[in-house]
């Protein structure tokens, strides 16, 4: 007979077949042991044959948390606990999905209230992140990512409309004493300075 749970976690997480099948029987074996003793014997029957036998392997190994859960796992496959998580959800989740309605209920009854969310997995199956998106290949908000493709230490904005005085390279240089050319009269040379000093009719022509 397939071992569809084993299996399920051979594919999922690319898993040797031997591989798969130790921590398969690994993770089992650690989820009947969070259950009542006397319990264990009649979940076992609700296995598949592969996890049936794992399963009556179980001892008295109760873990009143997630993270302990998965450390007694990672003990009997003697890997680190953060190596295993990924593998548990997978399992659980073949597990349940093993089981008929009848049978997820009796487990979920009978898990410590701690290891709950064990028995909502067949709902929420373990998905890997996906891969980061180029923000440039998704244009509207709904498919896209924050973040601007074009870092503003990138940018090279327009300084202003055409007659801004923010895109002349002297901006200021009708105000300024050092660049100014003057005002409007020494532009028009009508100042002082430009003037005839000599005026325009001599004294001795004008009237007494």
């Amino acid at each position: 007979m397939r071992d569809m749970i084993t299996e399920r976690l051979q594919q999922a997480a690319g898993l040797e077949p031997a591989a798969a099948a130790r921590l398969t029987a690994a993770i089992v074996r650690a989820i009947t042991e969070q259950l009542p003793a006397p319990d264990r014997s009649t979940f076992a029957r609700k296995l598949p044959a592969g996890a049936a036998r794992a399963a009556r392997l179980a001892v008295d190994a109760p873990c009143d948390s997630l993270p302990l859960f998965y450390r007694r796992i990672g003990t009997l496959v003697g890997l680190p606990e953060v190596r295993v998580i990924e593998a548990t959800q997978i399992v659980c989740a073949a597990l349940l999905d093993a089981l008929d309605a009848d049978g997820r209920a009796w487990f979920a009854a009978r898990l410590p209230e701690a290891l709950s969310a064990l028995s909502s997995l067949r709902a929420l199956p373990f998905r890997l992140p996906e891969p980061p998106r180029d923000p440039r290949r998704y244009p509207t908000l709904a498919q896209g990512r924050p973040g601007s493709a074009h870092p503003l230490s990138e940018a090279h904005p327009d300084l202003g409309h055409h007659e801004s005085i923010a895109r002349s390279d002297n901006p200021h240089g009708d105000i300024k004493l050092a660049s100014s050319p003057g005002p409007t009269q020494a532009r028009e040379h009508e100042a002082l300075a430009d003037g005839d000093p000599r005026p325009s009719r001599p004294l001795s022509s004008g009237r007494q």
